[in-house]
Formats: structure tokens, sequence, C-alpha cells
């Protein structure tokens, strides 16, 4: 009897950690699912497969060294994101138009499904020896003897530096990276910063420019001790049929986001530099997720499922 009741525990354990790895994870094959790169003017296009249950897409992007027997790879930028409104799309392309000439890059695409994500693999490498930006300074957010004044009791940041002194992001609108720990988890996320109605160059951010703190993040990094990681420059552009020809678009079927590289900023109170603030009170827009989950994982070539920490299907981490 009792050796039963073992079998059938055994069977039963089996059988759960079997279902749980279908729910938790989702296989991409080898040789299958990668962006496919062409090259459109002054620009590498990064098309991919749409999947239909998908709440977005984020592209990621690393440079490859090819200078010796094998490829080196460099840093991963999380460069974009595209967000389908309408279920129109059989293939979605992605325009990566701040690049240096001369180098060569790789790109995948990661899908979150709500609970989890899942990658694929990695693209062919695209050389661009004809085009591009030279200089970093082109591509980065401008940020020169700026930093930002942390007023714990308003919960809010100002923009400081001599009366001339401003933020040019270079492309999009002026946003900030922010994130939190969570345990073994770090939560990621872009807020872009409301931009008054007089500012002309949208841009750009002055110096004496106020941050409230508790209507730009979500609740989620509320009571935490949050950092600021960096500014970066945001354009969202809206992507559907213009039936009239009015160059407005008819019907959203989607939203794609694209990013610059992020600048480092310094935050400073009273007493000085500030690693980490902690706000209490919330009341905010949605960001758009800018978390690395599986990019920073010592995921293999060939390995394209997640299985994530993620707990809510609100907010998105990466380990």
């Amino acid at each position: 009897m009792k050796k039963n009741i073992k079998n059938i525990t055994l069977k039963f354990l089996c059988l759960c950690a079997f279902v749980f790895s279908l729910i938790s994870c989702k296989e991409v094959s080898e040789d299958g699912n990668k962006p496919a790169l062409n090259v459109k003017g002054d620009s590498i296009i990064v098309s991919f497969a749409v999947d239909e249950k998908a709440k977005y897409v984020n592209i990621f992007r690393r440079e490859a060294d090819l200078t010796g027997d094998e490829p080196v790879y460099g840093k991963v930028l999380n460069i974009g994101q595209v967000i389908p409104k309408k279920n129109q799309e059989t293939a979605f392309t992605f325009e990566d138009a701040l690049i240096y000439k001369g180098a060569n890059y790789q790109y995948c695409v990661r899908y979150c499904m709500g609970d989890y994500y899942y990658l694929s693999n990695w693209s062919d490498i695209k050389s661009n020896d004809d085009f591009g930006f030279v200089n970093e300074s082109e591509i980065t957010p401008d940020v020169g003897s700026c930093y930002l004044q942390y007023n714990s009791a308003t919960s809010s940041l100002m923009l400081m530096g001599d009366a001339d002194d401003k933020i040019d992001v270079k492309k999009g609108v002026p946003a900030l990276i922010f994130s939190y720990k969570d345990k073994e988890t770090t939560v990621s996320r872009v807020f872009a910063l409301p931009i008054q109605e007089d500012i002309v160059n949208k841009n750009e951010l002055k110096v004496g420019t106020p941050i409230d703190l508790r209507s730009l993040l979500t609740a989620d990094f509320f009571s935490k001790e949050i950092t600021l990681d960096g500014f970066i420059g945001e354009d969202v552009v809206k992507g559907g049929p213009d039936d009239d020809g009015d160059g407005e678009v008819d019907i959203v079927y989607y939203e794609k986001v694209f990013w610059t590289l992020p600048a480092a900023i310094e935050v400073r109170d009273a007493n000085g530099t500030v690693e980490s603030i902690k706000i209490d009170i919330n009341n905010a827009d949605n960001g758009h997720d800018y978390s690395f989950e599986g990019i920073e994982n010592p995921i293999s070539e060939n390995i394209n499922s997640i299985d994530s920490q993620i707990t809510s299907k609100e907010y998105f981490v990466s380990k």
C-alpha cells in the first residue's frame, strides 16, 4: 500500500513539473524566429514576426567586433518597443537610425506575453560602412554640467546648472530611466517628462524645470528605494492607415517607441550626491518597459525561452 502511494505521489509530482514547464516557458526553435535586417537610406530596418498574444515587443541591439577569429559582442542596448493595438499586421518593422558608421550590429527581439517573456534568436550581423553617426555625442543626450536637485519634502527633482544650461536629448522628448530592486530582480522603466506648451524645442529640458515624481512614476515605484539610471530621448510614433491623406493616422494599429542611448546624470540633495530616493505617494500613468529580462541572464544562443520571475502583469523585471 505504501509503495503504491509513493508511486502515485511520484507520478503526480512529475506531472506537475511537466505542466509547470509548459506554462512558464515557451520554446523557440533553434533555426527559426530571428529578425531579418535590411538597409534603407541611413537606417537598418529590423523585421520580425508578430505574436498576436504579445502585449508588446522590445528590440535589443549589440555591436560585434569582427577583427578576430570569432565575433566579440559588446553591451546590449534596449533601443525601442513596438506596442500592437490591433491585430492587422503579419510582421513588424523597426527603423534603427541611431547607429555608428563602420559598426557591425546584431539584433534580437523580446516578446512580453503578460506573465512571461520569450526571446527570438539573434539576427545575422549587419555591417554599415557607408552611413551612420561618427561620435557618441550625436546620439546620446547632452547633459553637460547639469545635475538634478532632489527635494524630499515635495518628492520632486529640479534640473540645475548655469542659467543657459539645458539637456538636449537629440531625438524625441526628455525621459528618465528609474529602477528599483525587488529581492533578486530589478524593475526598470522609462518615464517621459510632460512637455509644457510654451517650450519650442521639445527635445530640450531647461535649467529650473521641476519634475514631480509623485505624478510621474507608477505605483510600484513608491515606498521603495529607487535609483535614477539616466536621461534618455523617447520618440513615440503611431502607425496605421491614413485613408483621407491628411497625414494623420485614422486607426492606430501599433505604436513604436524609439529610444536614444542613455546618459548618466548626478542626483544631489542638501548633503551631496544621492544614491537612491524614496517616494511615498502615487498617481501616475504607466511608463515603458526598459528591463533587460533574459538579455542580462546567461542564456545561450540557442535557448530562447525564459522562466521569468514576474509576479505582476503590469510591471516587468530583469534579474
